[in-house]
């Protein structure tokens, strides 16, 4: 009979700002898009790679100009993923908060 490995579920908030080491979104230098990315690491690890889905919860951006931000998850592992926070043009962002949710295999 093949290993059987049950459904592993974790998930968590990641709060990001101007206070957070290589943040720089509340700067505006020119048009170009600005890309904030940090490592994330699950509790435990998973058997293999989870599907993670990473969605904005909370936001602190300068009210000058339109909101424009995106967040998602890329280079996932059964370990953690790397959480992208991206925005454009004039917009400033100061803190995002990021909620997140991994589902797979338990590697227990």
């Amino acid at each position: 009979m093949a290993d059987l490995h049950p459904l592993f579920v974790c998930s968590s908030v990641v709060k990001v700002s101007a206070e957070t080491d290589g943040f720089d979104l509340h700067q505006v230098g020119d048009a170009r898009e600005r890309t904030f990315q940090t490592r994330v690491a699950f509790a435990s690890p998973f058997y293999d790679t989870p599907v993670v889905h990473a969605a904005l919860a909370g936001l602190d951006i300068d009210n000058s100009d339109t909101a424009r931000i995106s967040v998602g998850a890329t280079n996932v592992d059964a370990t953690g993923f790397d959480l992208v926070v991206t925005t454009w043009l004039g917009t400033r962002v100061y803190a995002a908060q990021v909620s997140w949710l991994a589902i797979g295999h338990s590697a227990a």
